[in-house]
């Protein structure tokens, strides 16, 4: 599985790859505040401090209460690439949001925030087969109802209709203090 920027290609060839997680406004009190303010600059710093510590690539997520999601998430992406070179997983429950952003991406991104529930396989698994993107497969990482193997099979069948096997990664979320 690959992701691509315009310029660099980070391979998951069996080595740990790190994801920037700093661009998600949750439980983040001054990047929900930059978003509501429309301050791309502080959500830019954030990307570029998480490429100077080693990030192969950085998850973009941008959703919030009050804000045009799909606006933002396309100048967000927009903005990213032409400061840094790293790819992008796009990160967002929103299909308009996430296709306004695959649209707008230069490479082959990577795609988050796909669980195991039908309607979020439906909107999102075509969208990756439109734009070439590699999907994140998350089930059974943050809701407890998606667990089961059988929805995690599901959710894989569902993958595998859309989305080439090798741009298929299973996620996993760690949590580092510091």
């Amino acid at each position: 599985m690959t992701a691509c920027s315009s310029t660099r290609t980070v391979k998951f060839d069996g080595g740990v790859k790190i994801v920037g997680e700093r661009i998600n406004p949750t439980g983040k009190k001054r990047l929900k505040q930059a978003l509501l303010e429309n301050d791309m600059a502080y959500l830019l710093a954030e990307g570029i401090a998480q490429q100077d510590k080693g990030v192969h690539l950085l998850d973009v997520n941008v959703g919030l209460p009050g804000i045009d999601e799909a606006a933002m998430l396309k100048t967000a992406v927009t903005q990213l690439q032409a400061i840094t070179n790293l790819p992008l997983q796009i990160d967002s429950s929103n299909p308009s949001a996430m296709e306004a952003a695959l649209r707008r991406y230069n490479g082959k991104p990577m795609i988050n925030s796909v669980s195991g529930k039908q309607e979020s396989m439906a909107a999102v698994f075509p969208l990756a087969k439109k734009y070439g993107g590699g999907g994140h497969h998350n089930a059974g990482t943050y809701t407890p109802h998606v667990r089961h193997p059988s929805v995690v099979l599901r959710s894989l069948r569902w993958c595998f209709a859309f989305v080439h096997n090798q741009d298929i990664g299973q996620g996993c979320v760690v949590l580092l203090r510091g």
